[in-house]
């Protein structure tokens, strides 16, 4: 095992790992890191093969979990 800050997992990964490396950043707030998602699932949309028009985000925080969509 290794820790690492961020993973991007899946053929979407390939996409996803690259914007996420150019935008993270330490202690990112909840709306920044939506940020970034939302700049992946627009590269996913603009390059993956199929068709994703939804996305499910789960955030876990000290308040519990709760599903965002996308």
């Amino acid at each position: 095992m290794q820790q690492v800050p961020y993973a991007c997992h899946g053929y979407a990964g390939y996409f996803c790992t690259s914007t996420i490396d150019r935008y993270y950043t330490p202690n990112l707030s909840l709306e920044e890191g939506l940020d970034i998602l939302r700049k992946c699932v627009h590269e996913i949309q603009t390059r993956f093969l199929m068709n994703t028009p939804k996305f499910t985000i789960k955030v876990i925080d000290k308040y519990g979990v709760r599903l965002i969509t996308l």
